[in-house]
């Protein structure tokens, strides 16, 4: 005996047995049912069947989409804190600068953008909080060849302009 799917055995226009699946390929006979404990075992077995089929479904889901979740909240958090570490970072970097120019919100956009950049560059907020160590970082960044500048600012310029706006300072 050998055992056939479902599709095989209408093709093959053979006979079979729906609790075994078998077909006796010498007399081409399906075996016959041997009364209510062959229909009770094929209750069982579809009960079987239907009933492990969508829980497996159902957990499978319920994994990815709970794996889903957990993905978008991991993302979400990390976001949020990118975010708060930044403006952190940003607001240390503003005190920085106002220490050698106190005026620094009021200064015009391109002096701000240049300060901005070279302070991004040598990162200021990490340097301490001494007028002299600004300084000094501002100056190696618009040294830097590959220093953040402001679109219309090359390196010369950009070295040429923290001078006089630290001159203006020391006037």
């Amino acid at each position: 005996m050998r055992q056939i799917a479902d599709g095989d055995r209408e093709r093959s226009g053979r006979r079979s047995c729906n609790v075994c699946s078998s077909v006796d390929e010498s007399t081409e006979s399906a075996c016959e049912p041997q009364g209510d404990s062959v229909s009770a075992a094929l209750i069982d077995r579809k009960t079987q069947v239907t009933r492990t089929k969508p829980t497996q479904t159902r957990r499978v889901v319920i994994f990815f989409g709970a794996l889903g979740v957990g993905i978008v909240l991991v993302g979400f958090l990390a976001m949020k804190s990118a975010r708060h570490l930044g403006n952190e970072e940003g607001e240390r970097s503003v005190e920085r600068l106002s220490l050698v120019w106190p005026s620094f919100r009021a200064m015009p956009v391109d002096d701000r953008a240049l300060l901005a950049g070279l302070s991004m560059t040598c990162r200021v907020q990490d340097r301490p909080a001494v007028k002299s160590a600004v300084i000094a970082c501002l100056q190696e960044a618009a040294a830097d060849p590959r220093a953040t500048l402001p679109k219309g600012f090359d390196r010369s310029r950009a070295q040429t302009r923290l001078e006089e706006l630290l001159r203006l300072t020391a006037a």
